[in-house]
């Protein structure tokens, strides 16, 4: 099947799915492989998919446009920007997610790729109030977004969909992929102080989540209170030390991306956000030599590398996604990893097994793993490896993806 029939074929399988999944509710990890079976409602918050999903049906938009998939973006776009005036201090680290694949995606799509929102667009104030939320995490004795919690909550972690609760002094890997809304924000409404505190987070991430070994942590601790540097943590990965596979794709994927964005804007020296990004394809290159041998990553790779390890397909298609960007925009300055970007094609031929129904499900990528710690989660499609398996796809068709910021 040709690339264009394969991206086809996912718009097709989501417009299927939206019938199933419920206004109000969005995919998290599937349920015996049934997605709708496993989609889940916030109580205070949307669940953090819920970007995934409206970034799914973006992508679907753009491929095959449908009066049903433009209802539910309108419907769930409006309720969320809702929310993000009402109560946006009391949303996590992945705001960015939910805004960037959602809101932004329709407002920059709408106006064309890279245009200016200009004054009085739809969701101009929502965008500019979620800015505001995630710049209001960073503690400035420590230097970090706060991943999980808000102002006020117990601190306990409580991994509950839209009640995402967690140590004031934490924070993940995961957040890379956030500080993109921040840097867009800083260029669209004239606030520097938003790139500043990506470039903090940022730099506090590279140097306590990335070693010199090539591996990416998880997470940190840091007192609050004294900026206190405590010492590594995970959530989901195999030991607070180990290299949890979605760690590393995060890094992969986010740490390019803002390097490049931080460099455009003058907040980095050109030369330093080349360095960052020549390490983010290094990371890329470690991902790709130590996955399993199908060539899918394993969910830690402290895992023993054989056929029996639990392999996490969504952690190999966010990469693959990173991939497919960077050789669409012309090579990485990637002098330590040279010819990382050539890879896409072996890993993409990886993964495409896994998107057969028999092994997808209702979804359009199988084999993802949200928690193995927790038994949660294994081999089944979850939204954000079906997000970015998808955008993959789409980049390797030329189409415009919410994350070309």
């Amino acid at each position: 099947m040709s690339p264009r029939g394969r991206l086809e074929e996912m718009a097709a399988r989501t417009r299927v799915l939206l019938e199933a999944v419920p206004e109000g509710a969005a995919p998290y990890v599937a349920v015996d492989g049934d997605v709708a079976a496993g989609a889940v409602r916030g109580s205070r918050t949307p669940p953090w998919t819920l970007g995934f999903w409206l970034g799914q049906l973006h992508l679907t938009q753009a491929v095959t446009p449908d009066p049903a998939v433009r209802r539910r973006l309108d419907a769930e776009q409006e309720q969320l920007c809702e929310l993000v005036l009402d109560r946006g201090p009391e949303f996590d680290h992945d705001l960015g997610f939910l805004m960037i694949l959602g809101p932004l995606a329709d407002e920059r799509a709408a106006r064309g790729q890279g245009g200016s929102l200009g004054v009085g667009t739809r969701y101009r104030r929502p965008l500019e109030a979620a800015c505001e939320a995630l710049a209001g995490r960073y503690n400035e004795r420590g230097r970090f977004l706060r991943a999980h919690g808000w102002e006020g909550s117990g601190g306990e972690h409580i991994d509950q969909p839209g009640d995402n609760d967690g140590p004031a002094g934490r924070f993940i890997a995961d957040t890379w992929m956030n500080l993109p809304l921040l840097l867009w924000g800083a260029r669209e409404f004239a606030r520097p102080t938003l790139a500043q505190v990506a470039l903090g987070h940022a730099r506090t991430a590279r140097e306590l989540l990335t070693g010199a070994d090539g591996w990416v942590l998880h997470g940190f601790e840091i007192d609050p209170a004294t900026g206190e540097r405590g010492g590594p943590s995970t959530i989901q990965g195999a030991s607070p030390t180990s290299p949890w596979s979605r760690a590393q794709a995060w890094t992969v994927y986010g740490m390019e991306l803002s390097a490049r964005m931080l460099g455009a804007d003058g907040h980095l020296p050109r030369a330093e956000a080349e360095l960052w990004r020549t390490e983010a394809a290094r990371l890329a290159e470690q991902f790709l030599a130590h996955s399993l041998p199908s060539g899918v990553a394993p969910w830690d790779f402290s895992m023993p590398q054989g056929d029996r390890t639990v392999p996490d397909t969504s952690a190999s298609a966010i990469v693959l996604a990173a991939l497919e960007g960077w050789a669409a925009k012309g090579p990485v300055a990637a002098t330590g990893a040279p010819g990382v970007t050539d890879r896409s094609a072996s890993l993409d031929a990886a993964l495409r097994p896994w998107s057969v129904p028999d092994r997808a499900g209702t979804g359009l990528l199988g084999g993802g793993c949200y928690y193995v710690p927790a038994g949660r989660g294994i081999d089944e499609p979850c939204a954000w490896g079906d997000y970015f398996w998808m955008e993959a796809a789409a980049r390797r068709c030329g189409l415009a993806v919410p994350y070309d910021l």
